[in-house]
């Protein structure tokens, strides 16, 4: 007599997937996905009601990623403008940092754009925190303290890939080149540099004016005239090559 084959009930499997993990960590991970890719981040908003939720957190949004996102996104599409509103109402600093930039060159509003660099560079925002010092600079007095302070606070970190001050200059530069125009005349209130023999001696021993020095240290140049280069470097961008202070 054949043997009869009867099936065994299947074990239900547990959830395993991606679904099954606590909320506090599905947000750490749309954190990390959201601020390398916007694409990616909205991919995943699409994928499911459950991401569609979880994605729907300021937390996700203030480390969200804003590089293909135009300069000035609130005055560009519908999507990008929503998009960057939610970024700024939840604390992005490269919000931030590029409503700033707008405001301060690019409209001329220089107390707002000021206390939104301030913002971006209270969360660390690295070109934020190089334009802010600058500008310090050039205001004189108390203020230029508090530039050459946080100017003097980025110099650890130069050892880190993509940290120099140069290369921060780069991506500055990238930004002010999509503003429409510069609308802001930056101007040292006061002399920024020293007249110390050891400084006046470098400059002479590697030509006319400030040396083509980069980014490395001169150690025979003080911080005020170390950072006066910076300015100068700055100024350049904003204005062209040929700029010049009237001291």
């Amino acid at each position: 007599m054949a043997q009869t084959l009867t099936r065994k009930p299947m074990k239900k499997t547990s959830k395993s997937s991606i679904k099954s993990l606590p909320n506090d960590l599905l947000t750490e991970l749309f954190v990390r996905v959201g601020s390398s890719s916007i694409n990616d981040l909205y991919n995943v908003k699409l994928s499911c009601k459950e991401f569609r939720e979880a994605v729907d957190d300021d937390y996700i949004y203030e480390f969200a990623s804003m590089e293909k996102l135009p300069m000035i996104a609130w005055r560009a599409s519908d999507g990008a403008a929503l998009f960057f509103e939610r970024c700024k109402s939840s604390g992005n600093a490269e919000a931030f940092y590029r409503l700033g930039m707008v405001e301060y060159f690019g409209d001329g509003s220089h107390e707002s754009g000021l206390e939104n660099l301030k913002k971006a560079v209270a969360k660390g925002h690295k070109e934020a925190t190089y334009v802010y010092g600058i500008i310090l600079l050039c205001e004189g007095g108390e203020s230029k303290e508090k530039g050459m302070e946080l100017l003097c606070s980025m110099k650890n970190e130069k050892s880190l890939k993509g940290s120099s001050l140069a290369a921060r200059r780069e991506r500055i530069k990238a930004a002010l080149y999509r503003l429409w125009k510069i609308n802001t005349k930056l101007v040292p209130k006061e002399e920024l540099g020293c007249h110390r023999l050891t400084c006046l001696d470098a400059r002479a021993a590697k030509g006319y004016g400030w040396p083509l020095m980069g980014d490395e240290e001169d150690r025979m140049a003080c911080n005020l005239c170390r950072w006066e280069y910076q300015v100068r470097q700055f100024c350049n961008i904003l204005y062209g090559s040929d700029y010049v202070f009237l001291f």
